[in-house]
């Protein structure tokens, strides 16, 4: 008993912090540190393929291909499954609900999982050791996106969210 005032009080706090209004958005400027990366990523393994003319055999093109494709496949689940829930930006939907099945019931982040492995073939593709590094910023831009997305997740949906996170990793 003691245990879940205490996790109230813990999310009475979080609403009144963070202030989250219906309908707008959570992102904490996540999104654009993401997708700056991204094309960040994708200009550095580019310049580092084509200018510095780094050679690749077909065994790096065709694991970086693999590795694309199952990121992408990953990620057509992933949104498939949030259907009318899915959106680039974080925030609360009309009848939002937590989705907890199909991929979402053996990984708690399909869409970044995926997202990594394509960037991951990508810069294996085109065997650039720059990009290799840009993944590192890459990964980190994805675990802030998902420190957002969680915070939030954790505020709308409460101790549902904290059980689901505790059984899937």
């Amino acid at each position: 008993r003691g245990d879940d005032a205490a996790f109230g009080e813990k999310m009475k706090r979080l609403r009144d912090e963070l202030g989250f209004p219906k309908g707008r958005s959570f992102d904490r400027h996540s999104f654009i540190f993401l997708i700056s990366t991204i094309i960040f990523m994708v200009v550095v393994t580019t310049f580092d393929s084509f200018v510095v003319k780094r050679p690749t055999s077909n065994f790096m093109m065709g694991l970086g291909s693999l590795l694309f494709i199952l990121g992408a496949i990953i990620r057509m689940i992933g949104s498939h499954t949030l259907g009318r829930h899915y959106s680039l930006r974080v925030l609360e939907q009309d009848g939002h609900e937590l989705v907890k099945g199909g991929i979402y019931s053996v990984v708690r982040h399909p869409l970044y999982t995926g997202g990594m492995l394509m960037a991951t073939g990508f810069v294996v593709f085109f065997n650039s050791s720059y990009g290799a590094i840009t993944l590192l910023l890459l990964a980190f831009a994805g675990l802030y996106r998902i420190k957002v997305e969680e915070t939030f997740l954790l505020w709308k949906f409460g101790k549902d969210y904290e059980k689901y996170r505790e059984r899937v990793k």
